[in-house]
């Protein structure tokens, strides 16, 4: 019985660069000794595609949220579908969030709005951040 778990937290394997060799790089990763990745998506329509990839292989868990830099379309709206997925057990994680000043992608007071709203859901539902 294997009592380590070797666990990449923070992989975007939904992201185009993988769709040509993703079993490969799969296999890749089992054969260094790793037994789950947690797929990052940094916004709702990746967290659809993350999650179509987790359903196909159990290595795969997904963490979704909206990443800082969209944190300016952040709305009820979304929110409420990031909940949803929250609440259907289908994430493993809340993330990619946070703050990101450098870029200046969205605005401060957004991504402020969004980061908090995600910690309160990721509080609510008991998924780590």
């Amino acid at each position: 019985m294997k009592m380590n778990l070797f666990l990449d937290t923070h992989a975007h394997l939904s992201d185009k660069a993988f769709e040509a060799d993703l079993p490969e790089a799969l296999e890749r990763a089992s054969l260094a000794g790793v037994d789950r990745i947690v797929t990052v998506a940094e916004s709702l329509d990746d967290a659809e595609k993350a999650l179509a990839l987790a359903a196909q292989d159990d290595m795969l868990v997904v963490g979704a949220a909206v990443h800082p830099h969209r944190a300016d379309n952040w709305s009820g709206e979304i929110a409420a579908r990031l909940a949803a997925l929250a609440d259907s057990g289908s994430l493993a994680a809340i993330g990619e969030t946070g703050l990101d000043y450098h870029y200046h992608f969205s605005a401060r007071e957004n991504q402020q709005r969004a980061f908090r709203d995600q910690i309160r859901l990721a509080k609510a539902t008991g998924l780590p951040l």
